[in-house]
């Protein structure tokens, strides 16, 4: 460690390089900041350069050779990012910003800047204050920029997101920058925690919340940098080759597990399930196998369907009413490889794979719902089986909150009803009663309580009927 701080921040991270960051590139400055007493909007002073310790951090963990930067006022983090970069050959800097000198958000924010990127010659800015000669400029608005950067091929290890703060600007900078990540890169957005820009944390928790496959966090001080990831998934999930298979179902076998796919004889002839080496019409449908380190460990089927009553890969509903998604059967893993969590990892990541949709089992198991990450729910019953359903713990929670609501809406009903002034004694009375048990069996809490909505529904059901026939 001695050597590495002796031999990178002597020519990196002198005292004079840093203050000529703060001096001539910190966009603060130029905003009549004073940085021997404040901190600009990179968090950066002369006592500390702020969210710049990250652009130069984050550049020589990941040994970057490709940076983006969309937006940047003087430039401070482009050479943030230089910096670390300069000792790397064939390392640039890309900055992409049109460099206006005024320009509003969403038709009221305003904010100005200096116009600096306008031209090429914007460059030498760099090479005279830092000596750099590793920073390229495209005067383009970020779209313009990225269709071109798209047709090229371009690839980037870290990408900072800084130009416009819209979110309908943001989300599509996003979006884009996700478009040309390199494998492992990261992407940073600034101002992501910030009251005055709030598209910037809109346009975050909209593509986190729409994109499954990408993670993020917030450093949360004023106005906040957030670092979003492709999420790295620990196994490959990819459809089962005949020679998996075949092993798959001898572990099956073994395992008292029904070997897939199913034979004609216990379907009548019907070919049910997806078939190896064919592709389904939904592109999810198929037999996969899951590897760990190139080698074959389990493997499951998928097949979309509705489940309505008792039969093959079937249920009877609790509720009554039928249940639409992914049936995940013929589920195995090897012995060695069982235990530790590794069965919600691949269900976690299958759930991913569906882009959310939930998953059914249709198991003898009674499951308890003891993984923090995943939430069984029962929905249903084939003779000693029961049938699950399984989401990521915050999508349950979505879908609980809007039966939730629905069910109160048809609670506000049936008080309408008892409002009725046409109503007979003995029909208010009935009424009441079933308003009543209704009240008393809403026990719902998300993730924590008892998710009771089948019996809520049942009573329901009785009372709407109620209404219109009493």
């Amino acid at each position: 460690m001695e050597d590495y701080t002796i031999s990178i921040m002597p020519s990196l991270l002198t005292p004079e390089n840093l203050a000529s960051l703060i001096a001539e590139f910190s966009h603060a400055v130029f905003n009549g900041y004073d940085p021997h007493t404040q901190v600009g909007c990179q968090r950066e002073s002369f006592q500390d350069p702020g969210f710049g310790w990250l652009y130069f951090g984050l550049c020589r963990i990941l040994s970057a050779k490709k940076a983006l930067v969309i937006g940047s006022g003087r430039g401070y983090s482009v050479a943030c990012m230089a910096l670390a970069m300069r000792e790397t050959p064939e390392a640039e800097v890309l900055l992409i910003d049109p460099g206006y000198t005024q320009w509003q958000v969403d038709n009221s924010v305003s904010d100005g800047a200096v116009g600096l990127w306008q031209h090429g010659e914007a460059l030498s800015h760099f090479k005279q204050h830092l000596n750099l000669d590793n920073v390229r400029l495209m005067p383009l608005r970020s779209d313009e920029a990225f269709a071109t950067l798209k047709e090229q091929g371009a690839i980037f290890d870290l990408i900072l997101i800084d130009g416009e703060h819209s979110f309908k600007q943001g989300f599509s900078d996003l979006q884009n920058a996700k478009a040309v990540l390199s494998p492992g890169g990261i992407i940073l957005a600034h101002d992501a925690n910030c009251r005055d820009w709030p598209g910037v944390a809109l346009a975050l928790q909209s593509l986190c919340r729409t994109d499954l496959d990408m993670t993020s966090i917030t450093i949360a001080p004023y106005p906040g940098l957030a670092l979003i990831q492709k999420r790295v998934e620990l196994f490959k999930i990819r459809p089962s080759t005949e020679e998996e298979n075949k092993l798959l179902n001898q572990w099956r076998v073994a395992e008292k597990v029904t070997p897939r796919p199913l034979s004609p004889e216990l379907t009548n002839g019907s070919t049910i399930d997806p078939q190896i080496g064919v592709t389904s019409a939904d592109g999810i449908s198929s037999l996969y196998s899951v590897i760990d380190d190139e080698k074959l460990i389990g493997g499951f089927g998928l097949r979309y369907r509705t489940f309505r009553q008792a039969g093959a890969d079937d249920f009877t509903t609790d509720d009554g009413r039928g249940h639409c998604g992914y049936l995940y059967y013929g589920a195995v893993l090897h012995p060695d490889y069982r235990g530790r969590g590794r069965n919600q990892l691949i269900l976690s990541q299958i759930l991913r794979m569906t882009r959310g949709q939930a998953l059914y089992l249709i198991t003898r198991a009674d499951i308890a719902n003891s993984n923090p990450g995943l939430a069984y729910t029962r929905v249903g019953h084939n003779n000693d089986y029961i049938a699950y359903r399984i989401e990521l713990a915050d999508q349950q929670e979505q879908s609980v909150q809007g039966e939730l609501n629905q069910r109160t809406a048809q609670v506000a009903e049936l008080t309408v009803a008892i409002a009725d002034a046409t109503r007979t004694k003995e029909e208010l009375d009935r009424l009441k009663i079933l308003l009543r048990d209704i009240e008393q069996s809403v026990t719902i809490q998300i993730r924590n309580k008892v998710v009771n909505l089948p019996v809520v529904g049942k009573l329901l059901k009785r009372a709407v009927k109620g209404i219109y026939r009493w």
